[in-house]
């Protein structure tokens, strides 16, 4: 299935396939066929066990706080990955495969998928090469869809996506980057595409990394914690919610005793400071 297509008609072209179907032919076969193969390797791979983080810096994660890589490097326990995380994330390799293969149905080229690459000393794995242009798929949430359809993912990227998507235009030789990101609650689909002056410099940034992971002390805190005003109680931004590592960065918490975290219907808040308890359960961070 090769042609001329470009970016400028990816979504369009997509959602013409869903709507219309796409043309009979061997190679469309053979696309679908590889499709179910890759769900069947995702899946066994997902239902292996886990090996534990050797600590390795990735061009993945190089847009993560710097505290949390120094954790990460030093060998600490990581939370442990509960079911319905997991679940998340097999969902979204699940969403990535789908899309790709949309994507190539509907006539445009992708190639590259899951290429290793290696940027200043560090290796990392693209998602794809679509139409010549380094592409990253995102599955989202309806406020990070948000973010890439608005383009403020360059202002408020607390997950490190922009880094990550420069390292790995440094990798392959590409006519630019994109992100591809869906809305997981209504199916929607948006292209965010940065101009070069909006990508970090990711040597720089390897550099600075190389640094703080060699010292013996962690680096500043990533985030402040956030007030909340009715209450008084100081709770973990955002960025340090959905961090591994924040047991042992905010052991001092409370009053020498720790985090303290309290289960709400949208999920568990954890506090660095309560003064006045909420009246919801307690949970035992242990």
């Amino acid at each position: 299935m090769t042609n001329a297509k470009s970016l400028d008609t990816l979504i369009e072209d997509v959602y013409s396939t869903l709507t219309h179907g796409y043309a009979d032919s061997q190679a469309a076969d053979e696309i679908v066929e590889a499709f179910g193969n890759g769900l069947k390797d995702l899946l066994k791979s997902r239902l292996r066990p886990r090996k534990k983080s050797e600590g390795v810096l990735r061009l993945s994660a190089i847009g993560k706080p710097a505290r949390q890589l120094w954790y990460e490097s030093k060998g600490y326990d990581r939370e442990e990955l509960t079911g319905d995380k997991l679940l998340k994330f097999l969902y979204g390799d699940i969403i990535e495969e789908v899309l790709l293969t949309l994507i190539k149905l509907s006539g445009h080229t992708v190639t590259n998928m899951q290429q290793k690459v290696k940027v200043a000393g560090v290796v990392g794995h693209i998602d794809a090469v679509i139409d010549g242009h380094i592409v990253d798929v995102k599955s989202a949430s309806a406020t990070s869809f948000a973010k890439f359809e608005k383009a403020t993912l360059v202002f408020d990227d607390p997950f490190g996506y922009m880094q990550q998507i420069s390292a790995y235009s440094k990798g392959v030789e590409n006519k630019g980057a994109a992100f591809l990101a869906m809305n997981k609650v209504d199916g929607r689909l948006t292209l965010f595409e940065p101009s070069a002056d909006m990508l970090p410099d990711t040597e720089e940034r390897v550099a600075y990394l190389k640094e703080v992971i060699a010292k013996d002390t962690p680096p500043e805190r990533c985030y402040e914690p956030v007030l909340e005003k009715t209450s008084g109680n100081m709770k973990l931004s955002m960025g340090c919610t959905f961090c591994d590592f924040k047991k042992d960065c905010w052991k001092n918490a409370n009053g020498g005793s720790g985090l303290r975290g309290f289960n709400y219907s949208f999920g568990t808040v954890f506090y660095v400071h309560v003064n006045k308890t909420p009246r919801v359960d307690e949970v035992a961070l242990g």
